[in-house]
């Protein structure tokens, strides 16, 4: 087995644990876990193509998206009196949506670590994608703030 290959058997496990610690960090307020959440997916992306990226961008989206809107189907189906089509519907909906940022992010990161010859600024230009997306999602729905999730907003006031 090459290195290659050993270093893409691990790259699905790796998106799952940096989702995980996303949504944790999230859900529990914990602003430590949130300064090396995505350390796993910056190492994945960093070995991947522009397909791979978009595609593990969506993976860390959807299981991101899962873990914070857990709630949705329950409270959906309490208000529509019982379980229904519906409460999926919305969660799926929320699931896709909270995706398409993993893309862009996943395809943001692959273009600039590719066309900077410099680390430091594809680095810096990374924390600034990051926080503009976030605050792209907060604009574009300002009514539901269950959408409005910001990991990077969120470590301003709790800076290492």
């Amino acid at each position: 087995m090459t290195r290659e290959e050993r270093t893409q058997r691990h790259v699905i496990p790796l998106v799952a644990l940096s989702a995980v610690l996303t949504g944790m960090s999230y859900l529990l307020m914990q602003y430590a876990l949130a300064w090396v959440c995505l350390i796993p997916m910056f190492y994945v992306l960093e070995r991947q193509p522009a397909k791979g990226a978009a595609l593990y961008g969506a993976l860390y989206g959807a299981i991101t998206a899962s873990i914070l809107y857990y709630w949705v189907i329950p409270v959906a189906s309490s208000y529509a009196g019982g379980f229904t089509c519906h409460s999926l519907l919305v969660f799926a909906g929320l699931v896709a949506y909270f995706s398409i940022y993993g893309v862009v992010f996943g395809l943001g990161y692959h273009l600039l670590l590719r066309r900077s010859d410099n680390r430091v600024l594809a680095g810096v230009s990374t924390a600034a994608l990051y926080v503009l997306l976030e605050a792209l999602r907060t604009k574009l729905f300002p009514g539901s703030p269950w959408c409005h999730y910001t990991l990077a907003c969120s470590q301003a006031q709790h800076s290492a």
